[in-house]
């Protein structure tokens, strides 16, 4: 007869459980960023902060996300409109929830920005404005969330959670004039502290030569 032990896995519901935690989703209010803060509540998080620059986009994700009828009692997704372009917005955004919590236990940098124009008059204007989210802004965001992710970590590590664009597995007819932005800016002492900080680049390409040997990467 068979072996069939291997089919009984012990306490499977806790192995993707969020039971209690508390995420930041940025650029949450569509798309990527609302699927995501969408999962994060139905997997159990009692808190789900939500960023994006529009108030009113802010509101009706946070709307829609609570009318979700199986969330855990009491769970919540709560609006918090913020430019993360710059660090009074990210600063902002760290300050309101703080306001309502002690820690955080997972951060979803999502929010990002594009622009598609011709070398010859691709403005520095039009590349600061992708830089300064994309990638300031991210690091930025790491950063000044730190305390609160050292204080959400216990037995299970605190989290930051990086997306990448498939736009840069190729160029497009007008080019692509950057890269795609990953974890390597990060300080090294974030993963020793008890942080993951998984990136979600394309699936073609993991790139683990930029990833610090003691970060964990998805």
């Amino acid at each position: 007869m068979s072996d069939t032990s291997d089919a009984h896995l012990h306490d499977f519901p806790s192995l993707f459980s969020l039971a209690g935690k508390v995420a930041i989703v940025t650029g949450g209010s569509r798309g990527l960023g609302l699927s995501s803060a969408s999962a994060l509540l139905q997997a159990g998080a009692s808190k789900v902060f939500i960023s994006s620059r529009k108030p009113a986009a802010c509101l009706s994700a946070c709307a829609a996300l609570n009318a979700l009828p199986n969330r855990a009692p009491g769970a919540v997704a709560i609006p918090i409109p913020a430019d993360l372009s710059t660090l009074a917005g990210v600063r902002h955004l760290v300050a309101e929830v703080t306001r309502h919590t002690p820690r955080v236990d997972v951060v979803c940098a999502n929010a990002g920005a594009t622009w598609g124009a011709p070398l010859a008059s691709h403005g520095d204007d039009a590349f600061a404005k992708v830089m300064n989210l994309n990638v300031r802004g991210v690091f930025n965001l790491v950063r000044e969330c730190a305390p609160l992710l050292e204080r959400g970590r216990g037995e299970d590590p605190s989290r930051v959670i990086i997306t990448a664009s498939v736009a840069g597995l190729g160029a497009g007819p007008e080019g692509t004039y950057g890269c795609t932005y990953q974890i390597s800016c990060c300080p090294r002492p974030l993963s020793p502290a008890g942080r993951e900080l998984p990136g979600l680049p394309p699936p073609p390409f993991i790139p683990q030569t930029l990833v610090n040997t003691d970060m964990n990467f998805l």
